[in-house]
Formats: structure tokens, sequence, C-alpha cells
């Protein structure tokens, strides 16, 4: 009875009997936990910091951010949309997209997506209009706004 607990670093479950072609088939890593999420802009931040205590579930290298930011005032925000603060990079080479519900930003009769770049830890926001191009977001400065989201990338 207990918990099967690893004591060196390294150690995990091992699936080298199973076939297959990765470059590792160890399975050694799982936790839970909080992060602050920051939305902000790239120019100014807004006057009074918006936060949001997320969760993060990371399996592997797989991470999964769940954030929800409720009636938030982003007054004095300029510069384009993004969200800090993320509990891991993302790993070198990786491109890893969401979709955001969003309520009070500019992004009516658009699809809006979010973005973790290689090698970052910061969610930049796109949208795109009926046969237009992606463009980055700017952060709709003012108050009431909304946004959920969950996003899963691949750490570091």
């Amino acid at each position: 009875a207990g918990n099967l607990v690893f004591k060196n670093a390294g150690q995990g479950i091992d699936f080298s009997a199973t076939a297959g072609t990765g470059t590792s088939e160890l399975f050694d890593d799982y936790e839970e936990g909080t992060f602050t999420a920051t939305l902000t802009g790239t120019t100014a931040a807004p006057t009074t910091p918006v936060t949001a205590t997320a969760r993060y579930v990371k399996v592997g290298k797989l991470v999964t951010v769940n954030i929800n930011m409720a009636n938030k005032n982003t007054t004095g925000a300029t510069g384009k949309m993004q969200i800090t603060g993320l509990p891991f990079t993302a790993q070198s080479g990786s491109v890893n997209t969401g979709n955001p519900l969003m309520f009070g930003f500019n992004v009516t009769n658009k699809s809006a997506v979010t973005l973790i770049g290689s090698g970052l830890s910061t969610i930049t926001f796109y949208s795109v209009a009926d046969n237009g191009p992606w463009t980055q977001e700017d952060i709709s400065a003012g108050t009431t706004k909304y946004l959920y989201m969950s996003m899963t990338y691949q750490a570091a």
C-alpha cells in the first residue's frame, strides 16, 4: 500500500519493451500546479496588473494550461496582446496553438487563435477575418474584459 516513489532523477516507468521509434520511452514526470497568468500589452501594461491564478497539468513534456480571467480592467495597456508567466518554456522548434473564448476584446467577426512560439513562455493572440490575413491582435484597453482558454503545448 502507498505510492510508487522513484528516488533518483531520470527514473520512471520504462516502456522500452514496447515497439516504437521514439527517442525516449521513459515516463518520468507528472505534476499539477498553479501559476500566475498576466494579461498585458507589449508596449505598456495595464494601469493595474491583470492577473489570474491559472492551473496546469504536466504529463511528460505535454503541458495543459487553463486560464480564466473574468471582468478584468485593461485600462492603460497598449501594444500587442499577450499572456506572460507560463509555467514552462515551449520546446524549441514547436508551434503550439489554441482557441480562446473572449468578450470585450476587438475580435468581432473574426476567428481568434493563441500561439506559443518556439522556445517561448508567452501566449500571443492572432485573429483572421473571412478571406483576410492572420494578424497579431492589439490589446483592447478598458473594462469588462473576459478571457477563457485551455491550451496544450510541448515543454522544452
